[in-house]
């Protein structure tokens, strides 16, 4: 929606990443059940998160693993984890 995106957008901006991380989940909750493609993308953008601006690379790769289950034909995010895994 283009509230989620403004707010994204925002906090990114204030680089207020705890409140960002707080806003991708609460997020992923509501659609829970959703579209598949939809939650992926949000789980991607909380494991981005979580491993580059809060240093969090288990709970980052917990995200990516959940993305993964939701898209397991994404060849990218298997790479992504496979590295990170390495």
């Amino acid at each position: 929606s283009k509230a989620f995106e403004g707010l994204v957008s925002a906090l990114t901006e204030k680089t207020d990443w705890a409140r960002l991380e707080t806003a991708y989940r609460n997020r992923i909750k509501k659609l829970e059940g959703g579209k598949p493609e939809e939650l992926a993308v949000l789980w991607d953008a909380l494991g981005e998160l979580l491993k580059h601006r809060l240093n969090r690379v288990s709970d980052a790769v917990e995200a990516f693993e959940k993305a993964q289950k939701l898209e397991p034909e994404s060849r990218r995010r298997a790479e992504q984890l496979a590295d990170i895994y390495a």
